[in-house]
């Protein structure tokens, strides 16, 4: 059994993509199955994503448009997404986004 505690402002965001950035607080190191990340997306981010791994973000700050599959979800501070493995799915970011993300496998190991 391992227990890994990290404090949230060691996290370090990094680019993730444009109007994009996540920094890992749980990654390979420390979990060979899964990650946990924070991320922030800029306002007026427009983007698209395909997704190679099963994913759980809860918002803390911010509000965006999320699209999939013909339907159109406004998420806000406290709500929780489930993304599976490969949805596509449309972001319209209305205000600075905040969040953490769950990841199996780890998010990075699984677009390369």
């Amino acid at each position: 059994m391992v227990l890994v505690v990290v404090k949230g402002e060691s996290v370090r965001l990094e680019p993730a993509g444009e109007g994009s950035f996540a920094g890992d607080a749980i990654g390979p190191e420390e979990s060979k199955t899964m990650s946990g990340s924070l991320f922030k997306m800029n306002k007026g981010l427009q983007t698209e994503w395909s997704y190679a791994y099963d994913e759980i973000s809860y918002i803390t700050a911010g509000s965006m448009d999320v699209s999939a599959e013909g339907k159109t979800y406004r998420v806000n501070p406290g709500d929780f997404i489930y993304f599976s493995k490969g949805t596509n799915v449309r972001f319209d970011v209305k205000e600075d986004v905040e969040g953490v993300m769950v990841t199996y496998p780890h998010w990075r190991e699984a677009i390369k």
